[in-house]
């Protein structure tokens, strides 16, 4: 009987940590044209794409801040608004790839 309650213990914690690395590849950008689903794992493995790529911020093994963080509704001196940062990071780099969505209503859901 203790081993039992002991394996399902164990499924239960696996269960509630795949669901939460699950819940971390995909992140819902609020916007006023629509919400915007970003998916890590479909961004990984890009040559020359790092997690420093867009978290140019970071110090350490882990991203340490969101967008948000940093970049505000409104620019603040040479620093892009949230708006600016995210068009010119995400846009720039499908651009580049030539890959990827790069007009308004291939990332916003319910944009023309």
């Amino acid at each position: 009987m203790k081993q039992t309650v002991m394996i399902l213990a164990v499924l239960g914690m696996l269960g509630i940590f795949t669901s939460v690395a699950l819940a971390a590849d995909t992140i819902t950008l609020p916007s006023k044209k629509g919400a915007v689903t970003f998916h890590h794992k479909a961004h990984q493995g890009y040559d020359k794409v790092t997690c420093k790529t867009c978290h140019h911020t970071m110090t350490g093994a882990k991203p340490d801040k969101m967008c948000k963080d940093c970049h505000l509704e409104k620019a603040e001196g040479k620093k892009l608004n949230l708006r600016d940062a995210y068009h010119k990071n995400c846009i720039g780099c499908h651009k580049s790839v030539k890959k990827g969505p790069q007009k308004c209503g291939e990332c916003h859901a319910g944009a023309n």
